[in-house]
C-alpha cells in the first residue's frame, strides 16, 4: 500500500434515535426520532506498519471527508484525520504515537444532529474515561461534539523471558477534548479553546493479541479532567481493532 488506498462512496441511511430511558435528558428527547442522511464520502488510507494491532515499525495515515446534503434532513461537511507512528526502541520494546482529529461543520447555521456528531472517551481511545465520557452533556447523556482531538503515547514491552507470548506489558499517556462549535465565535477561536483545555490520563496494563482484535486490561488514572467529564479510575478493559 505504498501510495495508499482510495475509497469513494455514497450513503443514504435512515437513523433512528429511540429506546430512551425514563431518566433521558430533554436534549436526547428532542433528538429522538428518524432522520435521513444522504452523503458522499472519500477515504484515503496508507498503512506501512508491520502489524496493525501491535506494530513495531511503519506508519498509518487515514484521511476521511464527507459531504452531506444531497437530500435528507442534514447538510454538513465532516473531516477526520488519523495517524500512527511505531518504532522499536530496544529489543522487545516499542513506542507508538497516535493522533486523531475531526471537524463537523453544518451549513446554513443549523445545529448538528446527534447522529452525526463525534463521541470521545473510553478504553479504546482516551483511556481512564468512561465510554463517550468526554464532551458536552445534558444530565446523564453524552450529546457528542463538532470538533475533537486526541493523542496517545504508548510503550509496549515483552514479558521478561517470554518474548514469544502474545501478552505484552503496556504503559500509556492519553489526552483529548471534544467540544460543540459556537457559531457566534470564529472557527479559530473554537480550535484554540479545544486545544488549550485537554483531558489527560495515564496508566499501565497488559495487551493481548487475540486475532483479529486486540484486548487490553489497564489500570489508569485521569490526571486532568473537565467538570463534565465522566472518569473511570482503576481497572478498565478494552477490545477492538483500533486503539489510541
Amino acid at each position: 500500500m505504498a501510495n495508499g488506498a482510495h475509497t469513494l462512496a455514497y450513503e443514504a441511511v435512515i437513523r433512528h434515535v429511540a429506546g430512551l430511558m425514563p431518566t433521558g435528558s430533554i436534549s436526547m428527547r428532542e433528538a429522538a426520532g428518524c432522520t435521513l442522511k444522504s452523503a458522499l464520502s472519500y477515504t484515503w488510507v496508507r498503512d506501512t506498519r508491520d502489524d496493525n494491532l501491535t506494530g513495531t515499525r511503519g506508519a498509518y495515515t487515514k484521511l476521511y471527508n464527507e459531504f452531506a446534503g444531497l437530500g435528507g434532513d442534514t447538510s454538513f461537511y465532516k473531516t477526520e484525520v488519523e495517524g500512527q507512528l511505531s518504532r522499536r526502541l530496544l529489543p522487545g520494546m516499542t513506542i507508538s504515537l497516535t493522533g486523531r482529529t475531526g471537524l463537523l461543520w453544518c451549513f446554513g447555521n443549523k445545529p448538528s444532529l446527534f447522529s452525526d456528531r463525534f463521541q470521545l472517551g473510553g478504553p479504546t481511545n482516551v483511556r481512564s474515561f468512561r465510554t463517550n465520557g468526554l464532551g458536552p452533556r445534558d444530565g446523564p447523556d453524552s450529546l457528542g461534539g463538532d470538533i475533537f482531538w486526541s493523542a496517545g503515547l504508548s510503550i509496549i514491552t515483552d514479558i521478561p523471558r517470554k518474548p514469544h507470548w502474545p501478552v505484552k506489558t503496556h504503559a500509556f499517556v492519553n489526552a483529548g477534548r471534544l467540544d460543540a462549535l459556537n457559531r457566534s465565535q470564529s472557527l479559530k477561536h473554537s480550535v484554540v479553546a479545544c486545544l488549550s483545555r485537554p483531558s489527560i490520563s495515564a496508566g499501565v496494563g497488559l495487551v493481548y493479541r487475540f486475532d483479529p482484535v486486540r484486548v487490553e486490561v489497564n489500570f489508569g488514572m485521569p490526571l486532568l479532567a473537565s467538570a463534565s467529564d465522566r472518569t473511570r479510575k482503576g481497572v478498565q478493559v478494552g477490545m477492538g481493532l483500533e486503539f489510541l
